[in-house]
């Protein structure tokens, strides 16, 4: 876009016809809408709240993304067709969350968050809301992203203090963290 501010974060919809990108050209980072073919940006939320980082669905009915709406941030979901909001996980005060992304059958959204013991790797369960920690507990991680099997990729951080950073998969079924081949 050719507007004043950072645009960046963006993902396409499944249907490839618009692009969900954050930008700050409100001043705070904001959600914004484009057709792929250009034209106007369309802000998605009106509201006085930082809310970026999002990550449609498969099936491009819903949008995960992170808010600070309300209070401290958090991960929710919104659906497209209603605006109707649901929070999916809160950790608490001074949380850092990161890259919300949906499993390929909508189930799960992985994260990455500070929340007690640095930054690692999380799933919640979209349906029941519950949250567990994935990622090696001595060497956390961020970027998560789902591959189309289903596995949870992301950049683990090596060990506590270390500089090298690998790519690396994690089996949900099993918890078999490895190197990713992708």
């Amino acid at each position: 876009t050719s507007s004043p501010g950072y645009d960046g974060m963006a993902r396409f919809t499944p249907d490839g016809e618009r692009i969900v990108f954050s930008s700050e050209r409100t001043g705070d980072w904001q959600l914004f809408e484009i057709a792929t073919g250009g034209g106007e940006a369309r802000r998605i939320r009106t509201n006085d709240a930082t809310e970026y980082q999002a990550d449609p669905s498969a099936d491009g009915q819903k949008l995960a993304f992170l808010t600070d709406l309300d209070g401290p941030q958090r991960l929710v979901t919104m659906d497209f067709a209603t605006g109707q909001l649901r929070e999916l996980v809160r950790h608490g005060k001074r949380t850092i969350f990161g890259n919300p992304s949906w499993s390929p059958d909508g189930s799960l959204i992985t994260f990455s968050s500070n929340w007690r013991i640095g930054h690692q790797i999380y799933v919640v369960d979209v349906a029941s809301g519950d949250v567990r920690r994935i990622s090696a507990l001595t060497s956390g991680g961020c970027e998560p992203r789902f591959m189309p099997d289903g596995r949870v990729c992301h950049v683990n951080r090596g060990h506590m203090g270390g500089s090298r950073s690998t790519l690396v998969a994690v089996d949900l079924e099993t918890g078999e963290i490895g190197r990713a081949h992708v």
